[in-house]
């Protein structure tokens, strides 16, 4: 009886795997178009390419790394800072590392087509 009422779940709202399939079609199928355009570059071509997906990431990142930087310098330089500012200035160093993180997520799956086309014409 559960067996029956399990398989009639499945046929109506999908099943795990159907859906797991159906999230990472886009990025099959836009990986193939960019493969396909990259079968008659040069090797050098290649590299030049993944430099260029590295340097979105970079450019991507820039502004959150540098204030992460400058709160990083601020605290060493100012070495019989209050504690509380220190703490202060962590937590904001915290915050910057968690935005950056869902900002690497974010950037990273845009660049996924990409760098996996490059590593399937390698």
């Amino acid at each position: 009886m559960l067996n029956l009422l399990t398989k009639g779940f499945a046929k109506l709202f999908g099943t795990k795997s159907e859906k797991d399939i159906k999230a990472i079609l886009p990025y099959v199928e836009a990986t193939n178009r960019i493969f396909d355009s990259f079968r008659e570059i040069s090797n050098d071509e290649l590299r030049a390419k993944t430099g260029e997906v590295k340097a979105r990431i970079d450019e991507f990142l820039i502004e959150t790394d540098k204030e992460i930087t400058k709160l990083h310098r601020m605290i060493d330089e100012q070495p019989d800072m209050d504690i509380n500012e220190k703490e202060e200035t962590f937590a904001q160093i915290d915050k910057l590392e968690e935005e950056r993180n869902e900002k690497l997520d974010e950037v990273l799956l845009e660049v996924l087509p990409d760098a996996f086309a490059i590593v399937k014409e390698t």
